[in-house]
């Protein structure tokens, strides 16, 4: 991040996704990446599921994207960039953007659980001026406290407690019906299910 001399930040980044981020993280940093879940499903006004990941994503000025030749399920990456400012003038202002790449050979609620784990980490997660890179992997480092907090912002995103609350009585065979509601992995509505049951 570029500073002037007197130590105050130049850099004013206009992408919702950072903005979002600032609120939360540089300001409230006691947030938990549930709340910050919870805050981007109230603010879209989401109710019902499947919440829609990449719209949600799209919605905060994250570009999701299929990509060539990628095998693992999903990639975060935050890049530097400038932008061009002012009336009749061309100024570069240092700016960043991010994107989230995914897998087109992996099943669908596999991508879905990848771009929100990728959101996580854009929304959570330190980056540095030339760009940093998040792998979203079923083969990541689970002792690694970003991939446990990319995987707990996931789980709440795309299974809020009172959504999962409320469908989970109506339905037998609780996690296979409920993972095919929410478009998520088995294994991660069993995760959910366990978090909020106890089961």
């Amino acid at each position: 991040m570029i500073t002037s001399p007197h130590g105050r930040s130049m850099l004013i980044p206009r992408s919702r996704w950072f903005l979002i981020r600032a609120q939360f993280v540089r300001y409230k940093p006691e947030y938990q990446p549930e709340a910050i879940a919870e805050s981007l499903l109230k603010r879209y006004g989401i109710e019902v599921p499947p919440v829609p990941v990449y719209e949600l994503a799209m919605s905060i000025d994250v570009d999701v994207f299929l990509g060539r030749g990628q095998r693992e399920p999903g990639v975060a990456v935050v890049k530097r960039t400038t932008r061009t400012v002012g009336a009749g003038k061309v100024v570069g202002v240092p700016d960043f953007v991010a994107t989230v790449s995914l897998s087109p050979y992996v099943r669908n609620e596999q991508r879905r659980f990848a771009a929100a784990r990728a959101l996580g980490h854009i929304l959570m997660h330190e980056f540095l001026d030339n760009g940093t890179y998040y792998q979203v992997s079923d083969r990541s480092d689970d002792r690694d406290p970003r991939v446990l907090e990319s995987i707990r912002f996931a789980d709440a995103l795309l299974m809020p407690e009172e959504m999962v609350r409320t469908y989970a009585p109506h339905l037998t065979f609780r996690e296979r019906r409920l993972a095919e509601l929410f478009e998520v992995p088995v294994g991660a509505m069993k995760r959910r299910m366990r978090t909020l049951y106890g089961v």
